[in-house]
């Protein structure tokens, strides 16, 4: 496999809080053109390692490549511009609306010539582009971070929880994306409680527990195969 298709290694990651370690030596490769789930039980430490590979949070200690470059240093900036985040936290400004909130990060991105307009009807808020962004529901809150995440079509997408909030157009929505990003290569790092989704849009998947891996699914199984083995990994481990 050549750096141009590996598009995240990480190596030996461990990240501790006050003395608690939160991740425990993973290491994961993430390919150009395949969509990864990832699962766990609530403190596993999957948002920590989202974060981390994302280059929000620095590790304690190991090493990510993004594309071959690292992703801290002289040429993390590069190497970040090419992630597309969207966490628990939207990231946006409550007190604009959702044309200035996208107006700031293409300036952020340096993204002069972009289609505002075409970005929020992407998502299906066109209609709503000069409503103050705190009076939007949790559903369109969620799709504006979408349309945020993506806006400088990042080579990678790192989504936690991406469903949540979402009514039935919305989900059909973020597959639809979901869908065309990997189709044109991009990489996607996916969090989900939800089991069909990740049956769904993942090729492979990893069961994090306790800030490790306790088992790799190399082929995405069916979902009933996937909720037995999940129950399995997660209910098997020793209190």
């Amino acid at each position: 496999m050549t750096e141009i298709d590996l598009a995240i290694r990480a190596e030996v990651l461990h990240k501790s809080f006050g003395g608690r370690r939160i991740l425990n030596g993973l290491s994961l490769e993430l390919r150009a053109g395949e969509c990864l789930g990832l699962m766990g039980g609530n403190g596993a430490g999957k948002s920590t390692l989202l974060r981390v590979l994302g280059g929000t949070m620095r590790p304690t200690s190991g090493k990510i490549e993004i594309f071959g470059s690292t992703l801290h240093g002289d040429k993390g900036v590069r190497a970040r511009s090419r992630i597309g985040f969207l966490g628990h936290e939207s990231m946006l400004y409550r007190d604009l609306n959702p044309r200035e909130n996208l107006e700031v990060f293409a300036s952020l991105y340096r993204l002069p010539e972009i289609d505002i307009r075409a970005c929020l009807d992407r998502v299906g808020l066109s209609h709503v582009g000069n409503r103050p962004t705190r009076t939007l529901s949790r559903g369109m809150l969620q799709r504006l971070a979408l349309a945020r995440a993506t806006l400088h079509k990042p080579s990678i997408l790192l989504l936690d929880e991406p469903f949540t909030g979402l009514d039935d157009n919305g989900a059909s929505l973020l597959r639809e994306i979901l869908g065309e990003h990997t189709r044109h290569g991009g990489a996607t790092l996916l969090i989900s409680h939800a089991l069909p989704e990740v049956a769904e849009l993942c090729s492979r998947g990893v069961i994090l527990d306790r800030g490790a891996f306790a088992c790799e699914l190399p082929e995405m199984p069916g979902v009933e195969d996937l909720q037995r083995v999940y129950r399995q990994t997660i209910q098997g481990r020793p209190s």
